[in-house]
């Protein structure tokens, strides 16, 4: 596996500000952090790690997160 360059860390950044504000939308939809993981396919604590920026999303995610949350 290579390091994480540049590109990576700023595609990591960008996915997580986008996942915030969806989760922002969902929080406000009063959907709790479970039920907006499982609209994506994954766990709760995909969700934080994805938040925290320590893990890209699978393309299955993202395909999710932009279907339901409208992610770019």
């Amino acid at each position: 596996m290579s390091r994480p360059n540049q590109n990576d860390e700023a595609f990591k950044r960008r996915v997580a500000a986008e996942f915030k504000r969806a989760l922002d939308d969902a929080h406000r939809k009063k959907l709790p952090v479970e039920e907006f993981a499982r609209t994506l396919g994954i766990t709760r604590a995909g969700v934080y790690k994805i938040l925290a920026g320590t893990t890209i999303p699978s393309l299955r995610v993202l395909r999710n997160a932009r279907k339901y949350w409208g992610i770019r």
